[in-house]
Parts: structure tokens; sequence; C-alpha cells
């Protein structure tokens, strides 16, 4: 049923009712706008950092999540140990210590915010099934809408586990950068007014890694696939008009094997998000879950904390792989070298040394055309790649 959003103000939740997957909706507040807290929680089986993620529900209008800050996070198993948690960025919790969720153990997540509110979790525990292997492939091809370019391929290899049938999947990207116009020198001003050429002596900012994680909610149940094996079937679609793929391209695909109620959770919010556009990314706003207030039973909790076991593979690849080599390369911007004059004028609001020490422009070469200035300068991110991406390679990379 198409619901009408009928006020500025709307937030529409669900909930959970029973472990049979049951779901009802409540009733639409249209009058007044409920600041709900927003928890994103995922324990795995992987030794690692873990993460939460806390924000507060968003207006209609809004289209950034607001930071649940300055909060006490924790993960305590059945034995009462304690793992601690602490903001490494607004509303970004990080665990202290590497550790992993194991069999037959519960686990319940505890939130004391900054205004003294405690919540918790219902106590879960891994499931029970075994997660099978998978493979990744790329191909190029034409998507639903005529747009061209490259699918990343999921096929599973079998699930015969009756416990093994509710899967989620999430994606990160990471894309190899080359600034266009990177140039091995920097033009230095000088307290007379004039110019030196400095040799930087490294390549710092030519090459770059960017990064992308996935915003949508991807499940598969292989119970709807035959011999409970989920098909071959595109998880991600990047069109060739897309600068991540100039270069190298690489997709780690991470499957987790998650509950019937975190699958029934996640479906719920997909099927709103995508139907009523009521979602900006991935905010979750419309759906309960296991979490619940531990000062006032009937307050609203958004979110749901799930234990679960994990698989992941990585695939690489290069776009003249799958398209000629004369194949225009694309980039994130559109670059115009320019030859500033040396002083700010009526025309031209900066001096040259001001745009350089702004960082809006960087040296490109000296300007032999007898117009305009004396350099040529290109805009800073077409010249050096920091603010696109990392200049570490990352330790997964492969040439």
């Amino acid at each position: 049923m198409k619901l009408k959003i009928i006020q500025r103000y709307i937030l529409l939740y669900l909930t959970f009712v029973s472990l049979n997957g049951c779901v009802e909706p409540y009733e639409l507040k249209s009058e007044t706008f409920d600041d709900l807290l927003v928890v994103e929680a995922l324990l795995t089986d992987e030794l690692k950092y873990q993460n939460v993620k806390l924000s507060r529900t968003i207006k209609l209008e809004a289209r950034v999540p607001i930071p649940e800050t300055n909060a006490i996070v924790r993960i305590i198993d059945e034995a009462e140990r304690v793992f601690e948690f602490e903001e490494t960025e607004p509303g970004k919790y990080i665990s202290k210590e590497e550790f992993k969720a194991h069999p037959n153990i519960s686990y319940s997540l505890s939130i004391t915010t900054s205004a003294g509110r405690k919540y918790a979790s219902i106590p879960t525990k891994l499931n029970t099934g075994e997660l099978a292997d998978f493979d990744l492939y790329a191909n190029s091809g034409i998507d639903d809408l005529g747009t061209e370019g490259m699918f990343i391929h999921y096929e599973g290899t079998g699930f015969s586990d009756e416990n093994s049938k509710y899967f989620r999947f999430e994606y990160e990207e990471t894309y190899k950068i080359i600034a266009p116009y990177w140039f091995g020198e920097d033009l230095v001003p000088n307290s007379n007014g004039t110019f030196s050429q400095v040799f930087k002596h490294h390549e710092n900012g030519k090459i770059c890694y960017g990064s992308g994680y996935s915003n949508e909610i991807i499940l598969k149940n292989s119970g709807d696939f035959q011999d409970n094996s989920i098909a071959e079937f595109p998880i991600k679609f990047i069109a060739l008009s897309d600068p991540k793929l100039t270069h190298r391209y690489s997709l780690l695909v991470k499957q987790y094997l998650i509950s019937r109620e975190a699958y029934v959770y996640y479906e719920t919010l997909k099927d709103f998000s995508e139907s009523e556009s009521l979602f900006f990314e991935n905010q979750p706003g419309i759906v309960n879950g296991n979490l619940f207030s531990k000062d006032d039973p009937s307050e609203t909790v958004i979110g749901f904390f799930d234990v679960t076991k994990t698989h992941s593979k990585r695939v690489f690849f290069n776009l003249n792989d799958f398209f000629p080599d004369e194949l225009e390369r694309l980039y994130f911007i559109e670059c115009e070298l320019t030859t500033p004059s040396i002083r700010a004028s009526a025309i031209q609001e900066l001096s040259l040394e001001e745009m350089l020490t702004s960082g809006l422009v960087v040296f490109f070469a000296e300007n032999f055309e007898g117009t305009g200035g004396p350099y040529q300068v290109i805009q800073t991110d077409c010249g050096v790649c920091f603010r696109l991406g990392t200049i570490e390679v990352p330790d997964f990379w492969e040439e």
C-alpha cells in the first residue's frame, strides 16, 4: 500500500512483534517529530576492532544524520566480560581491543548516552549455520537503463545447511587515482614578490587511492533458490563514465549470515526506503529491532544488534582489460589550465601567491605563450589527489 507524506515532519516506523517475522505498522506521527536513538551495530566472528554507530532520527528535509556523541558504548558477553568502545569520530565508536564473537556465547550491547539515558539489546548469539564459499567476477555490459559499464557479479557455491538461509551483503570499493596534471616542481613565493621553482623530491599526490562503501541494503534468502544455493546476481554496477574506473578498481564483498529476525528487519527497511524515498543513503529510521530503553519500556529505539558469521572476497580489474586503451580517461573534475597575473586586479580577485597559499591552484608549468601571467596553474585536485584519496597504498592492493 502506497503511503502519502502529508506534512513536512513525518516519522514512519515499524516494529517486530514476534519471532515469526510478522510486522505491524505504527500510526503516522504528523504533528510532532520523534527524536529517537538510531543504532547500527554488528558484531562478527572476525578478530578485529568492532564498531558501533549512533545517531538520531532526522526530519524528512534533513540529509545528514545527527551523530549521538559522547556516549558510553560496551558489548558484554554472558560471562560478564566487557568490551569497551571509544568514539573516534562523531557518532562512530570503535572497540578499544580486537575481539570476535564465539559460538554458543550470548552478547549484549549496552549504551549510555551523554544525557544519561540507558539502552541495551536482547542477548544475541552467532547463527549456528555455516557460510559457504562464493565467487566474484567482473565483466562489461549494459544495465537496464541502457548505460554501458562494469558489473561485479556474485555467485554462491551452495548452502545445504537449513540454518544458512538469510544473508546480507556489504561492499567496499577502492580505486586508483592518478592526478592528470601532477608536476615535479612547486612554485614557491619569495619575499620580494618573485617566485622560485622548487623540485618536490617525491611523488606524493601523484597517485592516490579512493574508497567508498555500500549505502544500499542487499539481501538474499537462499531458500528462494534451487538447491538452497544463491544464484548469480550483479552486486554492483559502475557506469563507464564514472572516473573511479579510469585506472584500477577493486571491490571487497562481505557476506553476513544473519538471523531470520534480522532479515525481516532489513527487508522491511529496504522496502520502505526504496518505495517511499523517505531516507537518504541508508539512514535507519522506520524499523524497531532488538534494542530497548532501560529507563522507559515504551520508548522506541531504532536499529538492530546482530552477531554474525562473515566471509569476504575481493576482485580487481583494470578498465583497459575490457575496453580499448584509447578510451578517453575521465577525471573527477573538469581540469582547466590558467595563466593568472602575479597581482590581483579588478578582473582577478586574488593574486597568484594568494591562489597558491589558499590551495586553490598548484603550479604546472611556465607559460611561454606570451599572453597571461608567467606561469600555468591548475585546480589543486587536478595537480595533486590528496583530497580525493589517500597516498598510502592499501595493504591489500595488487597491481
